[in-house]
């Protein structure tokens, strides 16, 4: 029988690839070893909550910032909306309701 040279090169790929595969299931990551070290589970939860913490700030800045625009034809200047708006995730000392921006307006002029 005669096999192509591709074949032969698919064959030789998926049997390594099979063979990594076999190698990458860690033992310790499932739920039976979770009901044998009981230990593991404070480990698995803080992982998680930083990964969700990690996301949920992500997407906040990527809503909520006025440096980021998503839609240029509808809002091409978004920080001209935050000029009393607070945009910071904590400020303990000032109110951004109260405070007059110090930036100067920006407006399209034409010479």
């Amino acid at each position: 029988m005669f096999l192509h040279i591709s074949k032969i090169f698919y064959l030789v790929i998926a049997s390594s690839w099979f063979k990594q595969f076999e190698v990458l299931k860690m033992q310790g990551l499932g739920l039976q070893s979770l009901k044998k070290n009981p230990a593991l589970i404070p480990l698995y939860v803080c992982v998680a909550a930083g990964a969700v913490g990690a996301v949920y700030y992500m997407t906040r800045l990527a809503t909520r910032n006025p440096d980021v625009t998503w839609n240029r034809t509808s809002n091409p200047e978004p920080w001209q909306e935050y000029k009393n708006k607070q945009y910071k995730f904590y400020s303990p000392i000032r109110d951004y309701s109260k405070t007059e921006s110090a930036a100067p307006k920006f407006e399209d002029k034409v010479w």
